[in-house]
């Protein structure tokens, strides 16, 4: 049986009332030249208060200023308001000449390294060692401490019930005052726990915390958060994961099945569905995967002692792809619901029921979303030419690979599949004085069973005589499928009497 591992990286939070450290940051400004500056940092405003060690700062500093300058952001890791130039980050930023206050806006102040430390401004010609802060705002940095908890998710009865806790520092500042606590609660069995207080962690160092429940102490249920761990430090605010601690029956709940269309035709990529299993009784998601994953899928799910997926492209013909899954559960029997998801179907869900020691069937069953995979206009040919008064039928037809009438993934005729046309505006070109519209009958229109559909297609000359219209008028109409993005424009002249050019005289 394998542990699955929880982790959290706290990036800052509520603070750590018993150790709170509270940091500033400081404006500072001046003069560019000999004569002095009439500036001066107002106010620093981040938009973050509390970050976590490595976080770069950002925010907004206001400058009375008269001249041009600039102003300085630092990070007062000394906490004695003056800029260290070889300890303390800074950024500088650029001070328009004004009559009056003006913001400005600051970014990429870094924090590696620093915690439980003050950030300051201060305007200037140049960054000077020593400079005292002007303004100063509170901001608080925290340890970047990672925490993994592993404890399984369930364990059968009469085996041992671990849980361990791991705590790293993964920034580049001591991390100091680091209490661990964890509590192990586990069904039947009197609640264990261990602790590890007062630890300074070096940039790398973790210290782990464990604790063990006897498999003859256990019993067959639940403790709803039965594993619980809580983490706190000097520069890092108070956290707790939680766990539910089960305890199963021994032996598994044995599920398999098949997996094809609606059709029963085997899915091409079937590997590439993901596969969601809930508990019905306990509400807990203990599948989530596709299927290509499934060798692996026992290594970091409790819930699951094994499971295998035999890929329909592995077998011969049309066999279908098939999977198996052995839970672990609590009950001897347990309600689950199986959704199954892939792009160019809609989600299967279907129930079943695990019962320990017994096999049961679930045959996954996706159906094809039927859409369109080709749309071509067949009649007329592309750049016909009509008389002004002329109507003409469109021929338009619709293919899809979605059905077995060839075959899956051979082009057939697509029926009830609704063609949208609509005027090609950027094609319709009349150079001509009169007016004309172009009419398209209908605008939508449903194909046959042999994939095809028509439309009416003319021009209203809008009381103008074809003799008012002295040259061709240029004509586009696009037609698109509605399951797709499938579409073509067919390209037609109306031509002008007399034809444009052809013109004689008597």
């Amino acid at each position: 049986m394998n542990n699955k591992t929880q982790t959290f990286r706290e990036k800052g939070r509520a603070l750590f009332l018993a150790a709170i450290m509270v940091l500033s940051v400081v404006a500072m400004t001046a003069s560019f030249g000999a004569a002095p500056a009439a500036a001066a940092a107002q106010n620093v405003a981040l938009d973050d208060t509390i970050v976590t060690e490595g976080d770069e700062l950002s925010g907004t500093v206001t400058v009375e200023s008269t001249d041009d300058s600039s102003v300085f952001v630092f990070v007062d890791a000394n906490e004695d308001g003056a800029w260290n130039e070889s300890e303390e980050p800074f950024v500088e930023v650029n001070v328009s000449d004004g009559d009056g206050q003006t913001d400005y806006d600051f970014d990429g102040l870094e924090t590696d390294g620093i915690v439980g430390t003050q950030v300051g401004a201060f305007v200037d010609s140049s960054a000077t060692d020593g400079q005292t802060a002007e303004e100063t705002t509170p901001v608080t940095i925290n340890n970047d401490l990672n925490v993994e908890l592993e404890a399984p998710e369930i364990v059968q009865d009469q085996n041992t019930y671990p849980a361990e806790v791991t705590v790293t520092n993964e920034g580049d500042a001591d991390a100091t005052g680091v209490d661990i606590d964890l509590e192990l609660d586990a069904p039947g069995a009197a609640a264990v726990s261990d602790s590890s207080n007062g630890n300074t962690l070096a940039p790398g160092e973790s210290e782990t915390v464990s604790v063990l429940v006897d498999a003859s102490d256990t019993e067959i249920g639940n403790v709803s958060n039965g594993i619980s761990t809580t983490v706190s430090g000097d520069n890092y605010s108070s956290e707790t994961i939680e766990q539910n601690a089960r305890v199963g029956e021994n032996g598994t709940a044995f599920i398999d099945g098949d997996i094809g269309d609606d059709q029963v035709n085997p899915i091409e990529d079937d590997q590439d569905i993901r596969l969601v299993v809930n508990n019905d009784d306990t509400g807990d998601e203990v599948v989530n995967e596709t299927f290509g994953n499934f060798s692996t899928l026992d290594d970091d799910n409790g819930f699951v002692e094994s499971a295998g997926f035999t890929s329909s492209s592995d077998r011969s013909g049309d066999l279908l792809g098939r999977y198996f899954i052995e839970f672990n559960q609590v009950d001897t029997t347990a309600n689950y619901t199986f959704n199954a998801s892939l792009e160019g179907f809609k989600a299967f869900d279907g129930p079943v029921t695990g019962t320990i020691g017994e096999q049961s069937d679930r045959n996954l069953r996706l159906e094809r979303i039927v859409d369109a995979d080709n749309l071509e206009v067949t009649d007329p040919p592309q750049d016909s030419v009509f008389d002004l008064e002329e109507t003409f039928d469109a021929t338009v037809l619709v293919e899809t690979e979605d059905t077995e009438e060839d075959g899956i993934g051979t082009l057939a005729p697509l029926e009830d599949e609704d063609v949208e046309a609509s005027n090609f505006t950027a094609s319709f070109d009349n150079p001509n004085d009169a007016d004309a519209d172009l009419v398209i009958t209908p605008t939508t229109n449903t194909t046959e069973s042999d994939g095809t559909t028509q439309f009416a297609i003319s021009l209203d000359l809008n009381g103008n005589s074809p003799e008012d219209f002295d040259e061709d008028i240029d004509a586009g109409i696009r037609f698109d499928a509605t399951t797709s993005d499938e579409f073509d424009v067919l390209n037609v002249t109306f031509q002008a009497e007399p034809p444009s050019g052809e013109g004689t005289i008597s």
